[in-house]
């Protein structure tokens, strides 16, 4: 099934400036909606634009939802690259991957878009249906990777409380109770997790998808990361030597990230913080969510 072809709809619900630690400066944050999809973020940027982006027969996207590998899966494909630039430009990852929805003052990605060579590389959390449409219309090449429901709940918990508190809600008092109820109604930075993964299995899983769809899990990327290397580097029409195979395994530890992604502890977690236990109302509360929206997908983030 093809994705909804139509335009944009953006509804601003409200603007206020917030302390953002990634940038370390206070930033303008935004509550939204997008095509009648609840979202908060940082950004400053024409989703009309970017649903008409031009795009060529050989770029790659990574589609996902927020902390479920995607930034992992950018490090495999920039290490996969067989050349000598990768040392440096791992440090400006945004600048040679772009993060379809990053507008910041020192990121513009038309101009970004314009000049990156041949293939271009993008990630995005956006919706199917506010994705650029090329994406479907020529069948550009996805990735589209996932993760357990309740990894992804206590990943993106402890992203909002020590990196990006992009909301008003997130102070002293920020608890892991607050941000489960939000989380479950989906107001949350992407959007509602269950129907965002509900939106883009129907797309990957369908005849359409499968054609230029690669679906990969976060438990694959970390537990079976030769394989998932391996698999990722054939999509991409690659084939490594076993020195960039190496290299690749090296770079997407959770050591090597923490130390070079922004210098950032709250971005990429390497386990040593302690995670807040659900209780078994949550446990049950997730499940039934899961199979209530998800259906015959929830198996695989449960």
């Amino acid at each position: 099934m093809a994705p909804d072809n139509s335009g944009i709809t953006y509804e601003l619900l409200e603007e206020f400036v917030g302390r953002n630690k990634l940038f370390g400066r206070d930033i303008v944050c935004k509550r939204y909606l997008l095509n009648g999809v609840y979202c908060e973020d940082f950004s400053h940027h024409n989703f009309q634009a970017l649903r008409d982006l031009k795009l060529y027969e050989d770029d790659v996207f990574i589609c996902s939802y927020m902390r479920v590998g995607s930034t992992l899966t950018q490090r495999i494909m920039l290490a996969l690259k067989d050349d000598r630039k990768y040392e440096s430009i791992i440090s400006d990852i945004f600048k040679v991957f772009p993060f379809l929805e990053m507008n910041i003052e020192s990121f513009s990605l038309p101009d970004v878009a314009a000049n990156l060579p041949s293939p271009r590389w993008f990630k995005t959390h956006l919706y199917t249906s506010a994705a650029p449409r090329a994406i479907f219309e020529k069948k550009i090449k996805v990735i589209h990777v996932y993760r357990n429901c309740m990894d992804t709940i206590i990943s993106c918990y402890h992203f909002y409380r020590t990196t990006l508190p992009l909301t008003n809600f997130v102070d002293e008092h920020f608890t892991f109770e607050k941000h489960f109820d939000r989380f479950m109604k989906g107001y949350y930075q992407c959007g509602c997790y269950f129907k965002y993964q509900k939106d883009w299995f129907d797309y990957v899983f369908s005849d359409q998808g499968r054609s230029h769809c690669l679906v990969i899990s976060f438990k694959e990327l970390t537990q079976q990361k030769k394989e998932s290397i391996l698999k990722i580097a054939s999509f991409i029409g690659k084939e490594p030597t076993d020195e960039v195979l190496e290299r690749a395994m090296r770079y997407t530890t959770p050591e090597s990230m923490h130390a070079e992604i922004n210098d950032n502890p709250g971005h990429v977690r390497v386990g040593e913080r302690e995670d807040p236990t659900f209780t078994a109302e949550q446990k049950a509360s997730v499940v039934a969510k899961c199979r209530e929206i998800l259906g015959e997908y929830a198996h695989l983030v449960l």
